[in-house]
């Protein structure tokens, strides 16, 4: 078995933005004979972040691989109902090819291509006789349409027509029919013999109704039955004259639209007058609008690839709601823990409008959140769904008594003011939320001890570490940052509260009590467990100086050990990849490029066959596949080595490894700017500062370049008086941004 990644050839994108990144990081290619599947396999994921469906090396989901999460076709926000709030499924699709009358068995080789630039998938598999079968399938970006186009091949006469049958099986399982738990199906009439609608209800979280339609583009032969719901056809291929077939799926229901019936019909319109490939140019169109907001091109094609295939799990997972774990894993459920990891690799390469569904998600229940503490605050569910309902599963177990979530949807509501500059967004979204989350550790977290110290009170730290314990590390950290960055959007808005000295006693107190062992910080007193928790207050709350010692010693530390606590679980003996990631952040603040480099290629070690992210990917641990959280962090932390923002002060190739001669990138500042740089020969040739596009103002920030990539003769005449040398860089002060500079001649 083996991995074969293919060229792209070049394509030319009609947007705003050359596309700098290789070509051949989109395209992911595996291939294989008869049933056997290489160790590890994941099918693919197709999503528009409604509809999510993994395909098999046939392109349905009748192969079983060796490893898989396979919960048919899901349709987010379609919920059983308690206790675990799982989504419906509905159904899979199987086929049936048989030649000159005799069934065409498993095919004898195949191979199957994730076009991630696209979002696109083929298959390929060669049937013996000479019988060839291309599937290519988009879920489109827009509309929840599922398109597949099935093409018949031949390099030599066959025995006889091919006689093809796609099946819709809408049972529960796959082996025999049973109607799903609380879901009906009722095939409706149809005029014609290309399509079949069934009207399908629901009592679940909700009462659901809707239709889906499976159709063809060429006449078939409709076998409305729901036990053997069909689409058959026959073609004669000639050698080498393939012939072609599509079918679709359109969904549609009262969670769409008021009037489902009308939007089918819509589509149906659609698929006949646009067809295949129409839909598909409307389909890339969305794709490239996406990939046009970025330009990257690094010396590392594997750190690259997996940098795609983060960016492309982002993105399908991006429901119109926020950002869950995966649609599939944990059935689609929101952690506001994890959806801030994945906000902040979209906001970092310059996703912003697509990053603030977090917040916004977050501020439509803030009353809700209130409610739960009586007006002390906000306390919003530890896993929720679409509506802010709590889904954590039942019995709660000690997760349930996390408290730094608060802290991340602050941090989350907060950074994307910092990028956008948006006051009026910091008014109606953020500051009431960063409020609130900070009223809830003022009022309900924060301890006054007789002699003036102020301490956290007990609750759950990271998993590993067990059941409630007083004042730890993380959550601290993350109550410090949520007030103190409350009292800078206050300070913006010119709000006046008197709660706002106490947030400053609190935070101010708050950092004297820091746990630790008089060398480094502990994740709390006594704690002998090695954890990642000590790292936070570099990422992803920076409320210690890079030049803190104990922060620097427990950063270390945890480095040196990382091994022996690199997953959030007592599992496996590797660094997860999202714990590599988050650690690739962190150091990235010191600077430390070797360190960041090393643990950026940890975690693209551990992408799978298609640049899918993992929760851990190990020889004998595999758990969650295509892990939007793991994908965030490192989209992060790669942006992060490259362009740092951290307060006023951007650091410019900060942990960019030395031994890069030739890079270039485009991405965001704080204060509203775009930054764009070119290194050639190790060398910077292009440094350009940019108004981004969020607001008409920029905030003043003081830029840092290190001093082995710039050549003060090759400044430009404007910048070069604001220049100064400072240890290792080259800083100068923004005071106002009016058009683009061009640091470089």
């Amino acid at each position: 078995m083996k991995r074969v990644v293919s060229t792209l050839l070049c394509l030319c994108l009609c947007t705003a933005v050359a596309l700098a990144i290789r070509n051949e990081s989109f395209i992911n290619v595996i291939e294989g004979t008869a049933s056997n599947m290489p160790p590890r396999y994941v099918m693919p994921l197709l999503s528009n972040g409604n509809l999510s469906i993994r395909f098999d090396t046939r392109g349905t989901q009748m192969v079983v691989p060796t490893y898989t999460a396979d919960n048919g076709i899901l349709w987010q926000g379609r919920r059983v109902g308690p206790p675990r709030d799982a989504l419906f499924s509905f159904g899979h699709l199987k086929e049936e090819i048989a030649c000159g009358g005799r069934d065409c068995g498993v095919p004898e080789k195949w191979s199957q291509t994730l076009d991630t630039r696209h979002a696109e998938l083929r298959c390929e598999n060669a049937f013996g006789g000479g019988l060839t079968v291309r599937t290519e399938i988009f879920v489109h970006a827009e509309r929840n349409i599922v398109a597949i186009r099935k093409t018949f091949n031949t390099t030599q006469r066959l025995s006889g027509p091919v006689a093809y049958k796609l099946y819709y099986d809408l049972s529960a399982q796959k082996d025999s029919f049973v109607t799903p738990h609380r879901m009906t199906f009722a095939p409706l009439p149809t005029a014609g013999t290309q399509s079949v609608d069934i009207a399908y209800t629901a009592i679940g979280h909700r009462d659901y109704a809707g239709i889906l339609t499976f159709c063809s583009d060429r006449p078939a032969q409709v076998d409305g039955h729901l036990r053997h719901l069909s689409l058959a056809i026959e073609v004669e291929p000639q050698p080498n004259h393939p012939e072609s077939v599509c079918f679709f799926l359109l969904f549609s229901d009262n969670l769409e639209t008021d009037d489902a019936a009308v939007q089918i019909a819509q589509y149906k319109q659609l698929t006949a007058v646009e067809g295949y490939e129409g839909l598909r140019a409307s389909h890339r169109t969305a794709w490239d609008d996406y990939w046009s907001r970025l330009q990257l091109n690094i010396p590392d094609e594997r750190l690259e690839r997996a940098y795609v295939g983060g960016l492309y799990q982002l993105k399908s997972n991006a429901t119109k709601w926020s950002f869950p774990v995966g649609i599939g894993p944990w059935s689609g459920h929101f952690f506001a823990f994890d959806e801030t990891y994945c906000y902040m690799g979209l906001a970092s390469s310059n996703h912003l409008d697509i990053a603030r569904r977090a917040p916004e998600f977050r501020r439509k229940y803030l009353q809700w959140a209130c409610e739960r503490t009586n007006g002390t605050g906000a306390r919003y569910p530890w896993e929720t769904i679409e509506d802010g309902f709590e889904a954590t599963p039942y019995p709660y177990r000690h997760w349930f008594d996390h408290v730094f979530h608060m802290s991340h949807i602050a941090t989350a509501a907060w950074t994307h003011y910092l990028y956008t500059n948006d006051r009026a967004y910091l008014k109606d979204v953020a500051f009431p939320m960063m409020k609130e989350c900070a009223r809830f550790f003022l009022l309900q977290m924060c301890y006054w001890h007789p002699d003036g110290s102020v301490t956290l009170g007990k609750t759950t730290d990271l998993e590993r570490l067990g059941a409630a314990v007083e004042n730890p590390f993380f959550s601290s950290c993350g109550a410090i940052y949520t007030m103190e960055s409350t009292l800078k959007a206050a300070a913006i808005l010119g709000e006046k509260d008197e709660i706002f000295a106490r947030f400053q006693t609190a935070a101010e107190g708050l950092r004297k009590t820091l746990p630790n062992d008089g060398q480094k910080y502990v994740p709390y007193a006594g704690c002998s467990e090695n954890s990642i928790a000590v790292t936070t207050g570099m990422y992803p709350y920076p409320v210690l100086s890079t030049d803190d010692p104990l922060e620097r010693a427990a950063v270390m530390h945890f480095y040196d050990e990382r091994y022996k606590a690199g997953n959030m679980y007592a599992l496996g003996s590797g660094l997860c990849p999202w714990y590599a990631s988050w650690m690739a952040s962190v150091l990235a603040n010191y600077g430390d490029r070797d360190k960041s480099l090393s643990l950026l290629h940890e975690a693209a070690a551990q992408i799978g066959y298609f640049s899918e992210h993992f929760e851990i990917n190990e020889k004998d641990v595999v758990r969650v596949p295509w892990f939007t959280t793991a994908a965030g962090n490192y989209v992060h932390a790669l942006d992060q080595t490259m362009l740092l923002n951290r307060g006023d002060d951007v650091f410019v190739c900060h942990a960019t490894p030395t031994e890069w001669k030739d890079y270039s990138f485009t991405l965001p500042c704080y204060g509203n700017m775009l930054l764009s740089v070119e290194v050639r020969k190790g060398k910077l040739r292009k440094c350009e500062i940019a108004m981004n596009r969020w607001s008409d103002s920029c905030s003043v920030k003081t830029f840092w370049i290190p001093d082995h990539l710039l050549e003060l003769k090759q400044v430009s005449k404007a910048v070069l008086p604001l220049m100064e040398h400072s240890g290792n860089y080259y800083k100068f002060h923004l005071k106002s941004l009016s058009k683009t500079i061009n640091v470089i001649k």
